[in-house]
C-alpha cells in the first residue's frame, strides 16, 4: 500500500510538472505578443531578454510558430533575432558571425577575402586557440555552405558525402545561415524554401510568408530596409495580384499588382496633403482616376507620364462642375531628341464647359472619364485544316491585336543579327536541331512585351506547344485572356488535309473534294498536282498526335487561370466566327 501511494504521489508530481510547464511559456512577453501578432508588443518584448528558445506545447520556438501560425507581423521582427533562431552548433553560429562582421566593412572600403586560406587560418586560431585545427574545418565549412539545422530527405547511403557540401537535399522545417549573410527559417522541398517560412537578407530586407520552388509565391509581408512594407500577393517572386504596399512616407497604395509593378484597380493616398486617387493603373503607372483632395474637391480624367491628359472635369466643393482637356504641349526642336526618361512637360489645362453637380455626377464621371478599355490577350490552338488560320485572320481583323506566329517570329529574329536568342536559334536550325524550349519562350517574352503588344493586345498563334513552354509563359506573367481551342473529329482533319493538292506552277491550292480545279485547262493542271509530304495520311496522324499534346499541354496550364473555349471547328465558317467572337467579346 506504501508503494502504492508513493507510485500515486510520484506520478501526481509529474503531471504537475507537465501542467506548469505547458503553461509557463504563456507567461514570456513574446508569446503573449504573438497571440496578437501585434509588432509594438512584439517589439517591446524584444527589447528584454526573453527567452526565444522557449518551446509552446507542441514543442515550437516561437519564431517557428510565428511562421507555421501566419503571424506574419511578428515573424518578420523575429527572424532579425539570431537568438530566434535556436542554432544548436554553437561552434559554427560563433565562426558565422565572424563572417558577418568581416564582411560588414563600409562601402568605400574593400572586405577581406573570407575564402583565402591564411584568412580562414587565422580567424580558427582565434576562435578556437585550443583545437585550431578542428575550428579550421569548422571555418572553411561555414565558408562554403553556411549552416543547416533541419530535416532532410532519406540519405542514399552508397554515397560518400564531402564534409563541405549538401549530405541531402532539404526538407521539411528548418534553419538556414548562409554564408554571406541571408538567414531563412521554414520549410524546404527538394532543398528549396517551400511552405510557410521567414526570410532575412544581409541588405535588411525581411519577408515572411509562403514559399514555392525557392521563391516567395502565395500571401506573404515584405518589410524593406528603409522601412517600407509589402503585404499581399506574390507569384515566382514578384508582387503579383492584391496587395498593400505602405511607403517609408507614410502614402498607401492598396490595389492590383503584375510582376512586380502597380496594375489593375487601386487607391494611392499621399499622406502629407491629403490626397488620394482612385482609378486604374498600368505597368507601375496611374492611368485613369478621382483624384480626391482634402477641401472636398476632384478631378476626374485619365493620365500619361505620371500627369493628367486628355477629357477630364474637376468637381468643387460648391458643387459647381469645369469640364475641359488637358493638353500636351508642343515638342520643341531640342526635345526631339530629348534622352528617354526625361522628365515630361506639365499638360495644360483648357476649360471648355461649367456646370452643376447631382447625385449622378460621381457616377457618370468615373464611368465616363476614368474607365479604360481591357487589354484582350489571346492564345488560339487548333489541329491541321480546323479553320485556325482563317480564324486568326478574322479575330485580328476584328480586335486588331498584334497576330504573333511563332513560325515567322522565329525566322524574324533569326534574320535579324542583332537579336542574341535569334542567332542562337539560327545555329540549332544550322545544327538541324530543334530549337529547345527555353529559347522559344525567351523569344515569345521578348516579343509580347513589345509596346505594340501591350497596348493593343495579342494573339498567339499555335503556342504554347508544351507544358514546359505554358509554365515558362505562367512564370513570365504572359498569361492570355482568353484560350481558344479549335477541335474536329479526326475523319474531318483527314479528309481535309489528305485530300489537298499543290499545282507546282502556280503555288495554289485545291482539294479534290471541296476544290478541284476548274476551267477550260482543269484536266492539264489535275493532271500536274502533286501531294506535299506534310498532307499524306502518314504524316497527318503524327501531326494530330503533336497536336492532342499540344491541346492537353494548353487545357492543363490555362484552364483554371482564364476562359477557355473548346470550339466545334466542323461546321460553317460564319457560325464558327459568331460562336468566337462572342466568347472574345463577353465580359
Amino acid at each position: 500500500a506504501a508503494q502504492e501511494a508513493a507510485a500515486l504521489k510520484i506520478q501526481a508530481l509529474k503531471r504537475g510538472a507537465e501542467a506548469r510547464a505547458g503553461v509557463a511559456y504563456k507567461l514570456n512577453p513574446v508569446w503573449k505578443a504573438l497571440d496578437t501578432d501585434d509588432a509594438e508588443s512584439m517589439a517591446v518584448a524584444l527589447k528584454g531578454t526573453p527567452d526565444l528558445a522557449q518551446c509552446d506545447d507542441e514543442g515550437r520556438t516561437p519564431l517557428r510558430a510565428a511562421i507555421e501560425d501566419d503571424k506574419l507581423v511578428c515573424a518578420c521582427l523575429l527572424v532579425r533575432e539570431d537568438r530566434a533562431l535556436c542554432v544548436a552548433d554553437a561552434k559554427a553560429l560563433e565562426v558565422w558571425k565572424a563572417v558577418q562582421a568581416a564582411l560588414a566593412v563600409p562601402e568605400d572600403e574593400d572586405p577581406p577575402d573570407v575564402e583565402d586560406e591564411g584568412w580562414q587560418t587565422e580567424t580558427a586560431e582565434a576562435l578556437f586557440p585550443d583545437d585550431s585545427k578542428e575550428g579550421g574545418l569548422v571555418v572553411k565549412r561555414v565558408v562554403a555552405i553556411g549552416i543547416y539545422e533541419g530535416g532532410r530527405a532519406p540519405r542514399d547511403k552508397t554515397v560518400e558525402a564531402a564534409f563541405d557540401s549538401e549530405v541531402t537535399p532539404r526538407e521539411g522545417y528548418g534553419v538556414a545561415l548562409a554564408p554571406r549573410g541571408d538567414v531563412y527559417a521554414g520549410g524546404h522541398k527538394a532543398g528549396l524554401r517551400a511552405g510557410s517560412g521567414a526570410l532575412r537578407t544581409a541588405t535588411g530586407t525581411t519577408y515572411a510568408g509562403e514559399w514555392a520552388g525557392g521563391l516567395r509565391h502565395g500571401h506573404g509581408r515584405m518589410v524593406f530596409a528603409d522601412g517600407s512594407v509589402y503585404e499581399g500577393a506574390w507569384k515566382y517572386g514578384k508582387r503579383h495580384g492584391q496587395g498593400t504596399y505602405t511607403y517609408k512616407s507614410g502614402d498607401v497604395y492598396a490595389g492590383g499588382w503584375h510582376n512586380g509593378a502597380k496594375h489593375g484597380p487601386g487607391r494611392y493616398t499621399q499622406l502629407a496633403n491629403s490626397v488620394v486617387y482612385e482609378g486604374e493603373w498600368r505597368n507601375g503607372e496611374i492611368a485613369a482616376a478621382k483624384v480626391g483632395h482634402a477641401d472636398g474637391s476632384a478631378y476626374y480624367g485619365k493620365f500619361a507620364q505620371g500627369r493628367p491628359s486628355g477629357k477630364g472635369a474637376f468637381v468643387f466643393p460648391s458643387g459647381a462642375i469645369a469640364s475641359g482637356t488637358y493638353v500636351e504641349p508642343p515638342k520643341g526642336e531640342d526635345e526631339e531628341d530629348a534622352e528617354e526618361g526625361a522628365p515630361a512637360k506639365p499638360t495644360t489645362w483648357a476649360g471648355e464647359v461649367c456646370g452643376e453637380a447631382d447625385h449622378t455626377t460621381h457616377t457618370l464621371l468615373k464611368s465616363r472619364l476614368c474607365s479604360l478599355p481591357s487589354v484582350l490577350n489571346v492564345c488560339i490552338a487548333g489541329p491541321p485544316a480546323s479553320g485556325k488560320g482563317t480564324a486568326a485572320e478574322r479575330i485580328v481583323g476584328a480586335f486588331e491585336l498584334v497576330h504573333i506566329s511563332t513560325g515567322d517570329m522565329l525566322r524574324e529574329a533569326m534574320a535579324d543579327e542583332s537579336n542574341e536568342n535569334g542567332q542562337k536559334a539560327a545555329e540549332f536550325m544550322k545544327e538541324g536541331e530543334l530549337v529547345p524550349d527555353e529559347l522559344i519562350v525567351s523569344l515569345v517574352v521578348e516579343r509580347l512585351s513589345k509596346p505594340d503588344c501591350a497596348s493593343k493586345g495579342w494573339l498567339l498563334d499555335g503556342f504554347p506547344r508544351t507544358a514546359s513552354q505554358a509554365f515558362e509563359m505562367q512564370k513570365k506573367f504572359l498569361v492570355p485572356s482568353k484560350v481558344l481551342l479549335l477541335d474536329a473529329p479526326d475523319d474531318v482533319i483527314l479528309e481535309r488535309v489528305t485530300g489537298r493538292r499543290l499545282d507546282p506552277e502556280t503555288g495554289k491550292i485545291y482539294h479534290l473534294k471541296f476544290s478541284p480545279p476548274d476551267g477550260d485547262d482543269k484536266e492539264e493542271v489535275t493532271a500536274r498536282l502533286t501531294q506535299r509530304e506534310d498532307d499524306t495520311e502518314e504524316a497527318l496522324k503524327k501531326r494530330l498526335a503533336t497536336y492532342a499534346q499540344n491541346k492537353q499541354a494548353v487545357t492543363d496550364a490555362f484552364s483554371t487561370v482564364c476562359p477557355l473555349k473548346l470550339v466545334d471547328a466542323n461546321r460553317e465558317k460564319d457560325v464558327i466566327w459568331e460562336e468566337i467572337k462572342a466568347f472574345l467579346e463577353a465580359k
